[in-house]
């Protein structure tokens, strides 16, 4: 990860800390009408810059095909499981909220738990990049080793998520 890409990604994560809490409170107060009005008003300005980039094409040469012999490839298997898996957790990560809102009811509370769990995962980041730049000044290895027990980690956690029902629960493992 490294001290860079932790403080990025610490950056980067501040308007996801505070979106899910403003939008639960907006959406509490103002209704559904409301927060997609502003989410609507919202996307368009962030999307008119995209109207003064130079448009242009890259031809690289990737298709469907080159990725259905890519896929068959053995020594690629491991690849294409490690890309299903990412798009469950992908999938997870639109579900999961919807699960919390259906088992919680309430807006404000899937909005805080949300803020929450995104400041808490933020700063682990950004000292999980500490700690990854530290190890590899002091012996010059991979950090192989902490990927592997961070990645059983986070799937034992994504694993026991539906057996966590009650408020307290969701929060806890989200």
């Amino acid at each position: 990860i490294g001290g860079e890409a932790g403080t990025l990604q610490l950056l980067e994560r501040v308007s996801s800390i505070l979106g899910p809490i403003l939008g639960g409170v907006i959406l509490g107060l103002f209704g559904f009408k409301y927060l997609f009005i502003l989410s609507m008003i919202l996307i368009i300005l962030s999307s008119l810059p995209l109207l003064f980039i130079k448009n242009y094409s890259i031809d690289d040469g990737i298709s469907w095909s080159g990725f259905c012999g890519w896929s068959k490839d053995r020594k690629n298997r491991h690849l294409l499981y490690s890309f299903v898996g990412q798009g469950w957790a992908d999938l997870s990560e639109i579900v999961w909220p919807i699960f919390f809102f259906v088992a919680i009811g309430s807006f404000a509370l899937l909005g805080g738990v949300s803020s929450m769990a995104l400041a808490v995962s933020s700063v682990m980041t950004f000292i999980a990049g500490k700690i990854f730049d530290k190890l590899r000044k002091r012996s010059g290895k991979s950090d192989e080793r902490e990927y592997t027990i961070s990645t059983i980690v986070y799937s034992f956690l994504n694993m026991a998520r539906p057996v966590f029902a009650s408020a307290w629960g969701i929060s806890i493992i989200y």
